[in-house]
């Protein structure tokens, strides 16, 4: 894919001229709100998969996966997700400060949600750990949880520190800095939404 027009497009909103809030687009930002589009645009790539029937989503929210813990103080690299709700409607710039600030969150250790998950994952006995994942992982991304209804409901797991549809409709990773050209992402059992490496 030929970038140079999305980078041409990046280097005008990131001029002095046109940005003001000092707050920089990054490629990551960019694609988010691309596929942002795309998919209020044609519905049908927003839906989730839940016993063999296809559902919408009702909004049209993005995860951007986050590296984390890889400085040299740190012993355990791990990697998060900022989700980005309805970013079809967020400005570029919006977009931009909301990943990164989620991505300094996660980065300095104040995100609640994160720490809950990632303790209570560490109590979890390792024998049990896959089923107990993938079963909480298929209701709060498959199924979803909060609000009832025929067939298809929607679930938070406080305990566990997981909100509903933690992923949104897409997943967004960033290899490019890593100097990864292609990447092949190993389908989640329990996650049936799109994932774009880029």
């Amino acid at each position: 894919m030929n970038a140079e027009p999305a980078l041409a497009f990046l280097s005008k909103v990131n001029d002095e001229k046109n940005n003001t809030t000092g707050t920089k687009v990054t490629m990551t930002a960019y694609t988010g709100k691309v596929l942002g589009l795309a998919m209020a645009k044609y519905p049908r790539m927003n839906v989730r998969l839940l016993w063999g029937k296809i559902f919408p989503h009702e909004t049209v929210d993005v995860s951007f996966l986050v590296a984390i813990g890889n400085d040299s103080d740190s012993k355990t690299p791990d990697l998060a997700q900022v989700k980005v709700s309805q970013i079809n409607e967020r400005s570029m710039v919006e977009i931009a400060k909301l990943l990164g600030g989620g991505a300094r969150e996660l980065r300095s250790g104040t995100n609640k949600e994160y720490n809950k998950t990632k303790e209570t994952v560490q109590a979890i006995p390792t024998f049990l750990l896959k089923y107990i994942v993938n079963f909480a992982g298929w209701l709060s991304s498959a199924a979803g949880y909060g609000s009832f209804s025929f067939l298809t409901f929607s679930v938070s797991i406080p305990a566990l520190g997981v909100n509903a549809f933690p992923f949104g409709s897409c997943i967004v990773t960033s290899l490019g800095p890593l100097g990864v050209e292609e990447a092949l992402i190993p389908p989640t059992p329990y996650v049936s939404q799109n994932h774009l490496t880029k």
